[in-house]
């Protein structure tokens, strides 16, 4: 496997490091991760996390 920095936004930016064999799959690894690992901490008590809507990669890069 190769690591990967993937980007993505969602209306708000992510960016996490996942290990795969290709971009497609790594794009994919990245999507589950944030989909169903990310927990949202709002500042001030106004971010609504429900209902993230996948809107692209916005920078992909294998190390």
């Amino acid at each position: 496997m190769k690591k990967w920095d993937i980007e993505m936004a969602y209306g708000i930016n992510f960016s996490v490091q996942v290990e795969a064999s290709c971009r497609e799959e790594a794009i994919e690894a990245a999507k589950t991760l944030v989909e169903k690992g990310t927990t949202i901490l709002p500042f001030d008590n106004s971010v609504d996390d429900s209902g993230l809507m996948f809107e692209g990669v916005t920078f992909a890069k294998q190390n």
